[in-house]
Protein backbone atom coordinates (compact mmCIF):
# COMPACT_ATOMS: atom_id res chain seq x y z
CA UNK A 1 0.00 0.00 0.00
CA UNK A 2 2.83 2.38 0.83
CA UNK A 3 4.38 1.75 -2.58
CA UNK A 4 1.24 2.85 -4.38
CA UNK A 5 0.86 5.97 -2.23
CA UNK A 6 4.49 6.97 -2.79
CA UNK A 7 4.24 6.35 -6.52
CA UNK A 8 1.08 8.43 -6.82
CA UNK A 9 2.68 11.29 -4.90
CA UNK A 10 5.71 11.29 -7.18
CA UNK A 11 3.61 11.15 -10.35
CA UNK A 12 1.33 13.88 -9.02
CA UNK A 13 4.31 16.12 -8.30
CA UNK A 14 5.44 15.85 -11.91
CA UNK A 15 1.95 16.60 -13.18
CA UNK A 16 1.72 19.68 -10.95
CA UNK A 17 5.01 21.03 -12.24
CA UNK A 18 3.76 20.72 -15.82
CA UNK A 19 0.19 21.95 -15.44
CA UNK A 20 0.88 24.75 -12.96
CA UNK A 21 3.44 27.19 -14.39
CA UNK A 22 5.79 28.91 -11.96
CA UNK A 23 4.60 32.17 -10.44
CA UNK A 24 5.78 35.00 -12.69
CA UNK A 25 7.88 37.70 -11.07
CA UNK A 26 8.83 41.21 -11.98
CA UNK A 27 12.41 42.41 -12.38
CA UNK A 28 12.64 43.15 -8.63
CA UNK A 29 11.45 39.67 -7.67
CA UNK A 30 7.91 40.68 -6.67
CA UNK A 31 5.32 38.02 -7.62
CA UNK A 32 2.95 39.04 -10.40
CA UNK A 33 -0.54 37.64 -10.90
CA UNK A 34 -0.83 35.55 -14.10
CA UNK A 35 -3.72 37.72 -15.32
CA UNK A 36 -1.49 40.78 -15.08
CA UNK A 37 1.16 39.06 -17.21
CA UNK A 38 -1.44 38.24 -19.86
CA UNK A 39 -2.71 41.81 -19.83
CA UNK A 40 0.87 43.08 -20.08
CA UNK A 41 1.48 41.00 -23.20
CA UNK A 42 -1.75 42.27 -24.76
CA UNK A 43 -0.93 45.83 -23.72
CA UNK A 44 2.52 45.54 -25.28
CA UNK A 45 0.97 44.42 -28.57
CA UNK A 46 -1.47 47.34 -28.53
CA UNK A 47 1.33 49.78 -27.70
CA UNK A 48 3.47 48.68 -30.66
CA UNK A 49 0.46 48.82 -33.01
CA UNK A 50 -0.32 52.36 -31.81
CA UNK A 51 3.32 53.33 -32.41
CA UNK A 52 3.05 52.30 -36.05
CA UNK A 53 -0.24 54.18 -36.43
CA UNK A 54 1.52 57.35 -35.31
CA UNK A 55 4.59 56.75 -37.49
CA UNK A 56 2.50 56.04 -40.59
CA UNK A 57 0.63 59.30 -40.06
CA UNK A 58 3.93 61.17 -39.77
CA UNK A 59 5.31 59.55 -42.93
CA UNK A 60 2.19 60.48 -44.83
CA UNK A 61 2.39 64.14 -43.81
CA UNK A 62 5.95 64.76 -45.02
CA UNK A 63 6.62 67.12 -47.93
CA UNK A 64 8.14 65.01 -50.73
CA UNK A 65 8.93 67.77 -53.20
CA UNK A 66 12.67 67.27 -52.76
CA UNK A 67 12.56 63.57 -53.71
CA UNK A 68 13.07 62.08 -57.15
CA UNK A 69 10.38 60.03 -58.85
CA UNK A 70 12.29 56.84 -58.03
CA UNK A 71 12.60 57.81 -54.37
CA UNK A 72 8.89 58.65 -54.16
CA UNK A 73 7.92 55.33 -55.72
CA UNK A 74 10.15 53.32 -53.39
CA UNK A 75 9.03 55.30 -50.37
CA UNK A 76 5.35 54.68 -51.21
CA UNK A 77 6.07 50.96 -51.49
CA UNK A 78 7.81 50.97 -48.10
CA UNK A 79 4.86 52.76 -46.49
CA UNK A 80 2.48 50.14 -47.92
CA UNK A 81 4.79 47.37 -46.67
CA UNK A 82 4.90 48.95 -43.21
CA UNK A 83 1.08 49.12 -43.10
CA UNK A 84 0.89 45.40 -43.92
CA UNK A 85 3.52 44.67 -41.25
CA UNK A 86 1.45 46.57 -38.67
CA UNK A 87 -1.73 44.77 -39.68
CA UNK A 88 -0.09 41.34 -39.53
CA UNK A 89 0.81 42.00 -35.90
CA UNK A 90 3.90 39.76 -35.56
CA UNK A 91 6.51 41.74 -33.61
CA UNK A 92 9.75 40.79 -31.84
CA UNK A 93 9.71 40.26 -28.08
CA UNK A 94 12.04 41.44 -25.37
CA UNK A 95 13.16 38.29 -23.51
CA UNK A 96 16.31 39.62 -21.88
CA UNK A 97 15.56 43.03 -20.33
CA UNK A 98 12.48 42.78 -18.10
CA UNK A 99 13.06 46.20 -16.52
CA UNK A 100 13.26 48.42 -19.62
CA UNK A 101 12.26 48.94 -23.24
CA UNK A 102 14.85 47.65 -25.70
CA UNK A 103 14.82 47.34 -29.52
CA UNK A 104 15.38 43.97 -31.19
CA UNK A 105 16.40 43.90 -34.84
CA UNK A 106 15.43 40.22 -35.11
CA UNK A 107 13.57 38.14 -32.50
CA UNK A 108 16.17 35.64 -31.33
CA UNK A 109 13.57 32.91 -30.74
CA UNK A 110 11.08 33.29 -33.57
CA UNK A 111 13.17 35.09 -36.19
CA UNK A 112 10.50 37.80 -36.56
CA UNK A 113 12.04 41.04 -37.90
CA UNK A 114 11.52 44.47 -36.45
CA UNK A 115 9.84 46.97 -38.77
CA UNK A 116 13.08 48.43 -40.18
CA UNK A 117 14.63 44.99 -40.65
CA UNK A 118 11.40 43.86 -42.34
CA UNK A 119 11.55 46.79 -44.79
CA UNK A 120 15.19 45.99 -45.57
CA UNK A 121 14.46 42.31 -46.20
CA UNK A 122 11.38 43.13 -48.30
CA UNK A 123 13.55 45.20 -50.65
CA UNK A 124 16.23 42.55 -51.04
CA UNK A 125 18.68 43.75 -48.40
CA UNK A 126 18.62 40.78 -46.05
CA UNK A 127 22.43 41.02 -46.05
CA UNK A 128 22.22 44.26 -44.07
CA UNK A 129 19.74 42.65 -41.66
CA UNK A 130 22.02 39.68 -41.01
CA UNK A 131 25.10 41.86 -40.55
CA UNK A 132 23.38 44.21 -38.10
CA UNK A 133 21.84 41.29 -36.19
CA UNK A 134 25.23 39.63 -35.74
CA UNK A 135 26.97 42.86 -34.75
CA UNK A 136 24.36 44.11 -32.27
CA UNK A 137 20.82 42.77 -32.33
CA UNK A 138 19.69 45.48 -29.90
CA UNK A 139 21.11 48.39 -31.88
CA UNK A 140 19.11 51.58 -32.27
CA UNK A 141 18.69 52.74 -35.87
CA UNK A 142 20.13 56.17 -34.99
CA UNK A 143 23.40 54.38 -34.16
CA UNK A 144 23.65 53.12 -37.76
CA UNK A 145 24.49 56.57 -39.09
CA UNK A 146 27.99 55.35 -39.91
CA UNK A 147 26.79 52.25 -41.80
CA UNK A 148 27.28 53.34 -45.40
CA UNK A 149 25.24 50.48 -46.91
CA UNK A 150 22.28 51.22 -44.66
CA UNK A 151 22.47 54.99 -45.23
CA UNK A 152 22.64 54.41 -49.01
CA UNK A 153 19.55 52.22 -48.82
CA UNK A 154 17.70 54.91 -46.88
CA UNK A 155 18.59 57.57 -49.44
CA UNK A 156 17.53 55.41 -52.38
CA UNK A 157 14.27 54.58 -50.59
CA UNK A 158 13.37 58.20 -49.91
CA UNK A 159 13.67 57.88 -46.12
CA UNK A 160 15.77 59.89 -43.69
CA UNK A 161 17.71 58.42 -40.78
CA UNK A 162 15.39 60.20 -38.36
CA UNK A 163 12.34 58.64 -40.04
CA UNK A 164 13.88 55.17 -39.86
CA UNK A 165 14.67 55.76 -36.19
CA UNK A 166 11.01 56.70 -35.63
CA UNK A 167 9.84 53.56 -37.41
CA UNK A 168 11.87 51.34 -35.08
CA UNK A 169 10.02 50.66 -31.79
CA UNK A 170 11.44 49.40 -28.51
CA UNK A 171 9.87 46.39 -26.82
CA UNK A 172 8.81 45.99 -23.21
CA UNK A 173 10.09 43.22 -20.98
CA UNK A 174 6.79 41.67 -19.83
CA UNK A 175 6.97 37.88 -19.86
CA UNK A 176 3.97 36.24 -21.43
CA UNK A 177 2.16 33.04 -20.47
CA UNK A 178 3.94 30.99 -23.15
CA UNK A 179 7.32 31.81 -21.60
CA UNK A 180 5.99 30.71 -18.20
CA UNK A 181 4.69 27.40 -19.57
CA UNK A 182 7.99 26.69 -21.34
CA UNK A 183 9.82 27.25 -18.07
CA UNK A 184 7.42 24.93 -16.27
CA UNK A 185 8.21 22.18 -18.79
CA UNK A 186 11.93 22.61 -18.26
CA UNK A 187 11.49 22.51 -14.48
CA UNK A 188 9.37 19.37 -14.65
CA UNK A 189 11.87 17.72 -17.00
CA UNK A 190 14.76 18.35 -14.62
CA UNK A 191 12.81 16.76 -11.74
CA UNK A 192 11.58 13.84 -13.86
CA UNK A 193 15.02 13.05 -15.29
CA UNK A 194 16.58 13.17 -11.82
CA UNK A 195 13.93 10.87 -10.33
CA UNK A 196 14.08 8.43 -13.25
CA UNK A 197 17.86 8.25 -13.11
CA UNK A 198 17.76 7.62 -9.36
CA UNK A 199 15.04 4.96 -9.77
CA UNK A 200 17.03 3.20 -12.49
CA UNK A 201 20.17 3.04 -10.37
CA UNK A 202 18.11 1.93 -7.36
CA UNK A 203 16.51 -0.86 -9.34
CA UNK A 204 19.86 -2.06 -10.64
CA UNK A 205 20.53 -3.08 -7.03
CA UNK A 206 17.21 -4.92 -7.02
CA UNK A 207 17.51 -7.01 -10.17
CA UNK A 208 15.98 -10.08 -8.55
CA UNK A 209 12.91 -8.07 -7.60
CA UNK A 210 13.12 -8.99 -3.92
CA UNK A 211 11.94 -5.47 -3.11
CA UNK A 212 8.79 -5.04 -5.21
CA UNK A 213 8.21 -1.55 -3.80
CA UNK A 214 11.41 -0.35 -5.48
CA UNK A 215 10.38 -1.95 -8.77
CA UNK A 216 6.92 -0.38 -8.72
CA UNK A 217 8.29 3.07 -7.95
CA UNK A 218 10.67 2.76 -10.89
CA UNK A 219 7.83 1.78 -13.21
CA UNK A 220 5.56 4.65 -12.15
CA UNK A 221 8.30 7.30 -12.30
CA UNK A 222 9.50 5.97 -15.65
CA UNK A 223 5.99 6.00 -17.11
CA UNK A 224 5.41 9.56 -15.87
CA UNK A 225 8.71 10.71 -17.42
CA UNK A 226 7.90 9.07 -20.76
CA UNK A 227 4.50 10.77 -20.66
CA UNK A 228 6.22 14.10 -20.03
CA UNK A 229 8.31 13.59 -23.15
CA UNK A 230 5.22 12.80 -25.22
CA UNK A 231 3.44 15.83 -23.72
CA UNK A 232 6.09 18.25 -25.02
CA UNK A 233 4.23 19.10 -28.23
CA UNK A 234 1.49 20.85 -26.25
CA UNK A 235 3.98 23.51 -25.12
CA UNK A 236 4.74 26.57 -27.26
CA UNK A 237 8.52 26.28 -27.47
CA UNK A 238 9.70 23.06 -25.80
CA UNK A 239 13.23 21.73 -25.94
CA UNK A 240 13.35 18.88 -28.44
CA UNK A 241 16.40 17.45 -26.69
CA UNK A 242 14.61 17.47 -23.32
CA UNK A 243 11.62 15.65 -24.80
CA UNK A 244 13.87 12.90 -26.19
CA UNK A 245 15.78 12.64 -22.91
CA UNK A 246 12.51 12.26 -20.99
CA UNK A 247 11.43 9.42 -23.27
CA UNK A 248 14.74 7.54 -23.15
CA UNK A 249 15.52 7.92 -19.44
CA UNK A 250 11.90 7.28 -18.44
CA UNK A 251 11.74 4.12 -20.56
CA UNK A 252 14.95 2.86 -18.93
CA UNK A 253 13.52 3.38 -15.45
CA UNK A 254 10.27 1.61 -16.32
CA UNK A 255 12.11 -1.26 -18.04
CA UNK A 256 14.50 -1.95 -15.15
CA UNK A 257 11.64 -1.78 -12.64
CA UNK A 258 9.43 -4.11 -14.70
CA UNK A 259 12.30 -6.56 -15.18
CA UNK A 260 12.68 -6.89 -11.42
CA UNK A 261 8.98 -7.69 -10.99
CA UNK A 262 9.07 -10.22 -13.84
CA UNK A 263 12.06 -12.01 -12.34
CA UNK A 264 10.40 -12.08 -8.93
CA UNK A 265 7.21 -13.54 -10.40
CA UNK A 266 9.15 -16.20 -12.29
CA UNK A 267 10.99 -17.20 -9.15
CA UNK A 268 7.69 -17.41 -7.26
CA UNK A 269 6.15 -19.61 -9.97
CA UNK A 270 9.10 -21.99 -9.94
CA UNK A 271 8.94 -22.25 -6.17
CA UNK A 272 5.20 -22.98 -6.37
CA UNK A 273 5.69 -25.68 -8.98
CA UNK A 274 8.33 -27.31 -6.82
CA UNK A 275 6.04 -27.33 -3.77
CA UNK A 276 3.12 -28.75 -5.74
CA UNK A 277 5.28 -31.62 -7.04
CA UNK A 278 6.31 -32.78 -3.61
CA UNK A 279 7.85 -31.75 -0.32
CA UNK A 280 11.34 -30.38 -0.75
CA UNK A 281 13.73 -29.73 2.10
CA UNK A 282 17.38 -29.02 1.51
CA UNK A 283 17.36 -30.72 -1.90
CA UNK A 284 15.63 -33.88 -0.60
CA UNK A 285 12.40 -34.98 -2.27
CA UNK A 286 10.20 -37.44 -0.39
CA UNK A 287 6.93 -39.14 -1.31
CA UNK A 288 4.79 -41.44 0.79
CA UNK A 289 2.24 -44.00 -0.51
CA UNK A 290 0.27 -47.00 0.74
CA UNK A 291 1.49 -50.42 -0.33
CA UNK A 292 -0.84 -53.40 -0.80
CA UNK A 293 -0.16 -56.97 -1.73
CA UNK A 294 -2.31 -57.85 -4.69
CA UNK A 295 -1.16 -61.42 -5.20
CA UNK A 296 -2.39 -64.21 -2.95
CA UNK A 297 -1.82 -62.79 0.52
CA UNK A 298 -3.48 -59.99 2.34
CA UNK A 299 -0.96 -57.49 3.61
CA UNK A 300 -0.61 -53.77 4.02
CA UNK A 301 2.26 -51.41 4.55
CA UNK A 302 3.84 -48.09 3.70
CA UNK A 303 6.26 -47.47 0.88
CA UNK A 304 8.72 -44.58 1.13
CA UNK A 305 10.54 -43.26 -1.92
CA UNK A 306 13.46 -40.88 -1.39
CA UNK A 307 15.34 -39.00 -4.13
CA UNK A 308 18.26 -36.64 -3.78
Amino acid sequence: MRAYVMSLLLAGSLAFLVVAPPTPVSHDGTPIDADVVTESAEGEFARVRAHFDTVLAELGSRDLTGLSESQRSKRALLVTTLMAYRDRGAFPKNYDFPDRFVPYFVDRKTGVHCAVAHLLAATGRADIVDRVRRANNNVRVAELAGDTAFVSWLDASGLTLDEAARIQPSYGGARDVDDQRDQSYRNASVVALSLSTFATVWNLTNQSGDRPVVSKIGIVIGAATVGLGAFAESFPDPSHELAIANGVVGAASAFVGARGLIRRNRAARKAGQAVNGGARTGGLEASVASAFSLVGQKSAGIAVNVRF
